[in-house]
């Protein structure tokens, strides 16, 4: 019986050890900043019309991490307008 306690405990140890390091390693691999965004121009004029394409025309996104990610920005909302013929628009990157 005590060598069965003893295989317990060890096994109980050496599953801690393991879970701990998975954590640290989870944990230290996390990339929590997000990529920049940049735009040639402050202000773009387009259409009422302008499809996605052209509303990202001259927009790049570059993180640290993972590189160029100009390719995964998508356009999330266009709201109403703000004042006659401007319109603001949101980036998102996925």
């Amino acid at each position: 019986m005590h060598k069965m306690r003893a295989a317990v405990l060890i096994l109980f140890l050496a599953s801690s050890l393991a879970f701990g390091g998975c954590l640290m390693r989870q944990r230290t691999g996390k990339d929590g900043k997000g990529p920049e965004i940049s735009m040639d121009n402050s202000e773009i004029s387009v259409s009422i019309h302008a499809d996605e394409a052209e509303l990202l025309s001259g927009v790049t996104a570059y993180d640290a991490k993972d590189g160029d990610v100009t390719d995964s920005l998508a356009v999330e909302h266009i709201s109403n307008f703000i004042e006659k013929r401007a319109a603001e628009n949101q980036h998102r990157c996925l």
